[in-house]
């Protein structure tokens, strides 16, 4: 008599492809003790040590339930706090009409799990001062 297909929940699944992956017991302990088939074991054995696919979205829903998120500025960084001064565009109405008439500098913020750090770079020269 043959036995009805079944269904195994991926725990299940994860606790036999542990108990493989451990090599506590032999394969044929195994497949006695959890009444499934070796070759069963071995795919999910090798499923495991593998990593199974899982897209974008599935990965940041198992993220949020975990509560793990991830090292980078979160939205409305860019917001200025009532507190801070703001300085006025000084370039606004200069026409820019020779090289080394105006300069312009970036600084890049890296923010990293040990320290902060900051990259500074000349762009263009934009602005003389002599």
């Amino acid at each position: 008599m043959r036995r009805p297909r079944r269904n195994h929940t991926a725990a299940i699944k994860a606790k036999v492809a542990l108990a493989a992956l451990k090599g506590d017991k032999m394969l044929a302990e195994l497949v006695e003790k959890y009444n499934v088939h070796g070759s069963q074991v071995m795919q999910w054995k090798t499923q495991l040590l593998e990593g199974a696919l899982a897209g974008r979205l599935h990965i940041s829903t198992l993220m949020a339930k975990m509560g793990i998120t991830a090292l980078y500025r979160q939205p409305n960084t860019s917001r200025r706090h009532p507190g801070h001064k703001v300085y006025p565009y000084l370039l606004r109405h200069m026409a820019i009409e020779r090289a080394n008439h105006v300069w312009a500098m970036d600084i890049t913020y890296l923010p990293s799990a040990t320290d902060d750090l900051y990259f500074r770079r000349g762009i263009a020269n934009i602005l003389d001062m002599s």
